[in-house]
């Protein structure tokens, strides 16, 4: 584990094998990062995620699996979507 200056990680997180933490980086409550990942400079890792990919720098990325924060907004306003649909059918 490589970890760069000013990094914060918060209570019950886990890094796993060779993980590259960049600078400025903040990794939030119980986040799991994979092994043999990068992550890059002034990234936010927000609670409760795991990941499994690199992150570029300055992205924030958040669920399980992780991915981009804009992406699972994407996906999380999808799903209530379609599920408030079918309760009020």
């Amino acid at each position: 584990v490589k970890i760069g200056s000013n990094v914060t990680i918060a209570a019950q997180s886990g890094l796993a094998g060779l993980v590259n933490v960049q600078d400025n980086v903040c990794i939030n409550g119980q986040v799991g990062v994979a092994p043999l990942i990068n992550i890059g400079k002034g990234a936010q890792i927000n609670g409760k995620s795991l990941v499994h990919c690199d992150i570029k720098d300055y992205e924030i990325w958040s669920g399980n699996p992780a991915m981009a924060h804009f992406t699972y907004l994407r996906a999380y306003s999808y799903l209530k979507r379609k599920f408030a649909r079918k309760i009020n059918e």
